[in-house]
């Protein structure tokens, strides 16, 4: 006979120590990664569904949409809210299928369930980010009651030995494997930033040339984009952005003891430079008392979101240049434009690859202004032009730039090596082909400058280029 693996009770004793703290989302998440799930899967396991549960319930109700305890049908309902969604790449009768097989293989006892809980943790993070819901103060109120109603509608049946399979319905891992399933059927997942930004389109761009299969999805930017690869653990391969300038965020802090900054820090391996992105920093057209970057001494400045390359770019830039923290304003874009104009603040800056799109829409009033001075540590100089910007008054006008580069996560299943060798092979073909032909039609003209990426330039302490490229490429002379 086949032993149940989990029953009733176990469900609510593995969830009610995290429902009686009345933590958020993002502790119990630390909890979970730290659990031994060789020994213990179970204890990551159901907490998981239920703040999954408890995800997907807040998401149909907030838009009026019944809440069912058949796990199938309230993800059927989430697919029609959100048609692009990440989980949507997958069939339901491919995951029934693919989680028979795992419990005929028992699961729980497998030695890819760890990689099966970071790939359900993931998961969690992407539909939160979807669903726009912050981890950091999301409390799960999936209640005892539901998940008692939820057991018993999704129970386990067993059968005989004489059975070719096993009928019954493990609900915690139809999201698990719905997800694996689309890890390995998409290979490689690229996350960029907005998706009218400068690393969104060339994400698509290089989609459409060199590697068909790419997953490419939109993030808050270059520290949202870590923190994914801080999440991944043998999965599949993550390919994003960063900024020098948050690189070295990531390992001052991580070397200052942030724990979780650790973490990222030694799951990320560095791919190849990719283009040097510009500082915008916009002031009312009216404003002459802030002619250049030295004027802005002060002044109320809007630096965009929390962790983002931006955000993390303003306050390492002011405190180069006046040895003091920022009165940092964190906003999206057209929240700061709308204070700008209203006079509520002085300034805004906005980090990226030129042209960015948001900057030709909402042009109207304002001016961007220059940088006088030498270069500053980890920024070079660089031009805003007016051929980017036609609005410009100027033909071009001189600012600082950080250097992004592509990144990757540590994966040591071989399957998932290769292909991104061979992504990366495709990729330097590219570069390559950039190089030799002006003519190459591109979503964003800062891909061009892939072109120009001919060497390796030093990293922060603590972080390496991946092995596939630190051997073959030299190194960038100081």
């Amino acid at each position: 006979m086949i032993k149940k693996l989990f029953n009733q009770n176990q469900i609510i004793q593995a969830i009610d120590r995290y429902r009686k703290s009345g933590k958020p989302v993002r502790v119990i998440l630390n909890s979970i990664k730290d659990l031994n799930t060789k020994k213990h899967p179970l204890e990551a396991i159901l907490p998981l569904q239920w703040i999954f549960e408890s995800l997907i319930k807040k998401i149909l109700e907030n838009n009026n949409v019944k809440y069912s305890n058949i796990l199938s049908k309230n993800l059927k309902e989430y697919f029609k809210l959100y048609p692009h969604s990440l989980l949507n790449k997958y069939k339901i009768k491919e995951v029934r299928d693919l989680r028979n097989y795992f419990q005929h293989g028992g699961v729980i006892r497998d030695n890819r369930m760890s990689r099966m809980i970071n790939s359900f943790i993931l998961a969690i993070e992407f539909i939160a980010m979807e669903a726009n819901i912050d981890l950091n103060s999301f409390v799960p109120q999936f209640s005892i009651e539901d998940m008692e109603k939820f057991a018993e509608e999704n129970k386990i049946e067993e059968e005989s030995e004489k059975k070719s399979y096993i009928k019954y319905l493990i609900i915690p891992f139809s999201a698990i494997v719905a997800y694996y399933f689309f890890v390995y059927q998409n290979k490689i997942t690229f996350l960029t930033g907005s998706p009218t930004g400068t690393y969104y389109l060339i994400a698509q761009d290089i989609k459409k040339t060199i590697a068909s299969n790419l997953t490419v999805l939109k993030s808050e930017g270059s520290m949202d984009n870590l923190k994914h690869i801080g999440l991944s653990k043998e999965s599949n391969p993550i390919i994003t952005f960063v900024q020098n300038d948050v690189l070295k965020y990531l390992s001052k802090e991580a070397h200052s003891g942030d724990i979780d900054k650790q973490k990222i820090l030694n799951k990320t391996k560095i791919l190849m430079p990719i283009y040097d992105g510009e500082i915008h920093i916009l002031v009312r057209e009216d404003n002459l008392d802030i002619q250049n970057f030295r004027d802005l001494k002060d002044k109320k400045i809007s630096i965009g979101m929390k962790d983002s390359g931006t955000a993390i770019t303003a306050k390492a830039l002011y405190f180069k240049l006046f040895h003091e923290e920022i009165d940092k304003i964190y906003q999206p874009f057209k929240e700061a434009l709308k204070a700008l104009k209203d006079r509520s603040i002085d300034a805004v800056i906005l980090t990226g690859g030129q042209p960015l799109s948001k900057l030709n829409k909402n042009r109207i009033g304002v001016r961007l202004i220059s940088y006088k001075g030498e270069p500053l540590d980890g920024y070079s100089i660089g031009y805003i032009k007016k051929s980017s910007y036609p609005w410009l008054k100027e033909e071009k006008i001189r600012t600082l730039s950080v250097k992004s580069f592509i990144v990757t996560n540590i994966d040591s299943n071989r399957e998932n090596l290769l292909y991104l060798k061979e992504f990366l092979e495709k990729l330097k073909e590219y570069k390559i082909n950039l190089r030799n032909n002006k003519d190459v039609k591109v979503s964003h003209p800062k891909l061009k400058d892939l072109a120009q990426q001919r060497c390796l330039p030093s990293l922060p302490i603590g972080l390496e280029y991946h092995q596939f490229v630190k051997w073959d490429t030299p190194w960038c002379k100081k």
